[in-house]
């Protein structure tokens, strides 16, 4: 079976580059909900971790009372894993932002039948992909962490 050839008029007809300027225009989409989804959620958590274990750590120094040393490494591994999730995902939306911008460009790039981008900013752009996905578990991983040892060690308190 014979391939048909593609003429280059046929290849970016308007139809084409209506898909494109679609295409790109959800990539750019995406790239501005990255900057403002869930992650707002988890900074905000673990933000309020971390001010919950600090208020906690000052009633027990007004009190003059005194953790274990159990309860202190909880405290201070709570605090580190609230911590670690608000740079993580800091760091997971640079990854998607940059991710989202090259997928932008690329299909700019098909609308003004342009060179095609190169095979290095494909690769980059699922690097960044990758490192993306790979920072929201983490930074959802270490929020777990932290919920979990503050539930530990309010657990401990009580009884």
């Amino acid at each position: 079976m014979k391939k048909k050839k593609i003429k280059k008029k046929e290849k970016y007809s308007d139809r084409n580059y209506r898909r494109f300027e679609e295409y790109r225009l959800h990539a750019l989409q995406n790239m501005f909900y990255s900057i403002q989804r869930t992650d707002l959620i988890i900074i905000s958590v673990s933000t309020g971790g971390i001010i919950i274990l600090l208020s906690f750590i000052d009633s027990l120094y007004e009190n003059k009372e005194v953790l274990d040393i159990d309860g202190k490494i909880l405290v201070f591994s709570s605090i580190i894993s609230f911590v670690g999730t608000i740079f993580i995902n800091i760091f997971s939306q640079f990854t998607a932002k940059k991710y989202h911008d090259l997928e932008a460009n690329w299909a700019l790039e098909e609308m003004n039948e342009m060179n095609k981008v190169e095979k290095e900013d494909v690769k980059d752009g699922k690097w960044y992909d990758k490192l993306t996905i790979w920072g929201n578990r983490v930074s959802f991983a270490t929020l777990c962490i932290g919920v979990v040892l503050s539930l530990i060690l309010l657990y401990k308190i009580i009884f």
